[in-house]
């Protein structure tokens, strides 16, 4: 067999292949090389949706909300947090934003709705709709 070669944050120890309809065991990856098994959580994105006439609500709600992201920074499970602009610039004006994205660490899928749920823009109804899926960091 033939030397081993790294597969960086794969879920599984082998790689299937589709090509021979079995697993290839000359692709795994060591354990302590997978972001999961660094992390100690998975990964999960929540994207809020903005509502069209969220402007106020947003304003007053974005305090408390920096305040919880803030939270998770200082607990090292923030890995990425911000606005999407409605346009395509680092400054959007008066167009402003359409949705906002968070990429954080949670013991599981539900953690991850509730913490959502418990955002004060979901509660303000700054957002008009929230998704939250499991996301695998591959880079950096």
């Amino acid at each position: 067999m033939g030397q081993r070669k790294k597969i960086w944050a794969m879920p599984s120890k082998t790689l299937y292949s589709w090509q021979k309809g079995a697993y290839d065991t000359r692709y795994t990856i060591h354990p302590a090389e997978s972001a999961v098994w660094q992390r100690g959580f998975m990964l999960y994105m929540i994207l809020g949706t903005l509502a069209s006439d969220s402007g106020a609500r947003r304003a007053a709600a974005r305090p408390e909300h920096l305040d919880r992201l803030r939270a998770l920074r200082d607990e090292g499970r923030l890995v990425l947090a911000g606005p999407c602009p409605a346009v395509d610039s680092p400054d959007p004006g008066p167009a402003g934003y359409n949705a906002s994205l968070i990429v954080a660490e949670f013991p599981s899928l539900a953690a991850a709705h509730t913490w959502a749920s418990e955002d004060p823009y979901a509660r303000a109804a700054v957002y008009e709709d929230v998704a939250v899926r499991p996301f695998c960091q591959v880079l950096p």
